[in-house]
């Protein structure tokens, strides 16, 4: 058991599961478009950069949550920091890799949401002390989803050329607001320490209840947007049954674990539960064509 609980920290903090979580969201995107799913420099590229911002975020935010480094999910980035380092740089070295297999145009693409990530985990802002971008109130929630939206779905959408508007916009809206519905969580989870760090989140404006709702109605619109595209997209080989009834599965799980959600939960509920979530649809959707 020692052994199993060892890897399965390996696995959340050493940032490979979020990492998985980027190629199923992205994979997912693909399967729609019903491009074929099988190996391409845009995973590799999600995969890397993924690695590398979250990796980054932990050893530089560890810096930020000194008084709880001997607590929790911070004890553990603390005996694993060099680790951490490690993965970091393989991740780095692997965007740059694939990044040279991607159009000149997806490369120009991704260079804002390059620039976001890169200000997000890195102090650049001045001030009494030197700020992330997600050191300030309300605004780490907003470019986290943008980030996995832009990731997940304009990307492989520009990547590899489609010229289905609707279904950029709709994918997107959709991804946006269930990214954003997910985190709203984690914001409950770090209450203390965004007390700690003087940063206003929607929880500690709302209540923990009343971020609740506000996930709620952001899971619940996340949802509509991605029945209605399902119901304009031109499919030649999908099922719209089969697309419907992964919607409704994956939200339900969703809503229940936001339901659920509170500051005394573990970590790993969090990390490997809710970070889960994206993986959930992806490989339901996938796995119910299969049969």
């Amino acid at each position: 058991m020692h052994i199993l609980k060892k890897l399965f920290h390996f696995l959340l903090y050493s940032n490979l599961w979020i990492s998985i979580c980027a190629v199923f969201m992205t994979a997912k995107t693909i399967f729609l478009l019903e491009q074929p799913l099988e190996f391409s420099p845009i995973f590799g590229f999600v995969f890397s950069a993924t690695l590398f911002i979250y990796a980054g975020h932990r050893v530089i935010g560890i810096n930020k949550a000194k008084a709880f480094k001997d607590k929790g999910r911070y004890k553990i980035i603390s005996e694993y920091r060099y680790h951490i380092i490690l993965y970091a740089i393989l991740g780095g070295m692997g965007t740059l890799v694939f990044a040279c297999f991607l159009s000149k145009p997806t490369i120009g693409i991704m260079l804002i949401p390059g620039l976001i990530s890169v200000a997000y985990i890195i102090p650049f802002f001045a001030g009494k002390e030197k700020k992330r971008l997600r050191d300030f109130n309300y605004v780490k929630i907003f470019f986290v989803a943008i980030i996995w939206m832009w990731v997940s779905v304009l990307l492989p959408y520009f990547e590899l050329q489609e010229k289905n508007i609707l279904f950029l916009v709709l994918t997107g809206i959709e991804v946006f607001l269930f990214v954003f519905a997910i985190t709203i969580p984690f914001d409950i989870r770090d209450v203390k320490e965004d007390g700690y760090n003087q940063v206003k989140t929607i929880p500690s404006t709302y209540g923990i209840e009343g971020a609740k709702k506000i996930a709620y109605i952001l899971l619940s619109l996340s949802f509509i947007a991605g029945c209605i595209n399902i119901f304009f997209l031109e499919i030649k080989t999908l099922s719209y049954y089969k697309l419907f009834i992964s919607y409704i599965f994956t939200y339900v799980v969703v809503l229940y674990l936001i339901i659920q959600s509170n500051t005394d939960k573990e970590d790993h509920y969090y990390t490997f539960y809710l970070d889960g979530t994206m993986v959930l649809l992806p490989l339901f959707i996938i796995g119910i064509h299969s049969f």
